[in-house]
């Protein structure tokens, strides 16, 4: 069975490296731990909401030490 749930290799990638450069963006100018609860709170909750667009299109427990 493959890592990428949907068999479409090609868009699957494409998709996922589309997001590389806002990826980057983010951990370069955003302090995820902020001071401000809230603010660490709401920059966490996107984190989660990332990692889980990714779980949509890849299984991680058929990578090997995933």
């Amino acid at each position: 069975s493959s890592v990428i749930k949907n068999e479409n290799y090609e868009k699957t990638l494409e998709i996922l490296s589309s997001a590389k450069k806002t990826t980057d963006n983010f951990f370069e100018n955003v302090v995820v731990n902020d001071e401000n609860e809230n603010m660490k709170k709401n920059r966490l909750e996107l984190l989660e909401m990332f990692c889980n667009t990714f779980d949509n299109f890849i299984d991680f427990s058929k990578i090997e030490g995933a």
